[in-house]
């Protein structure tokens, strides 16, 4: 029987962590746990769906927050998760916001935005100064 007797087997369960409360459900490592051993082969597109669905709903929130706290007329800089890099830092003024983008008219034109104008995610924009009234 090998090494441990079957009492230690008797309530173990692969999917669920000792510590895990069955009230609560499984936990992110037990998911994770279940794709990596290759319990869940036969879901991965009906799972890849669930967390498209999910991660664009986070996505949607996090852009409505961003945009609710921009104005026309406020100073912000530009975050370090756009492209290309030489925008990382700039500052700028909010010139428009349209439906889930941000133009920004840069206090400096550069590179390829001559115009000095920057179609920007809300996301990636940090805001410096509110406007002027």
């Amino acid at each position: 029987m090998g090494k441990r007797s079957r009492g230690q087997h008797a309530n173990h369960n692969p999917s669920r962590p000792s510590g895990a409360d069955p009230a609560i459900g499984p936990t992110h490592e037990d998911l994770i746990g279940r794709v990596l051993s290759g319990q869940l082969d036969t879901q991965p597109p009906a799972l890849i769906e669930a967390i498209n669905r999910r991660w664009k709903i986070i996505q949607d929130q996090r852009t409505a927050a961003a945009m609710a706290k921009l104005r026309v007329g406020d100073r912000v800089r530009i975050g370090h998760d756009v492209s290309p890099q030489y925008l990382h830092g700039r500052h700028g003024e909010v010139h428009q916001i349209d439906h889930d983008r941000v133009v920004v008219c840069l206090d400096t034109p550069v590179e390829r935005f001559k115009s000095g104008h920057v179609l920007c995610p809300p996301t990636a924009l940090e805001r410096t100064e509110p406007a002027k009234t």
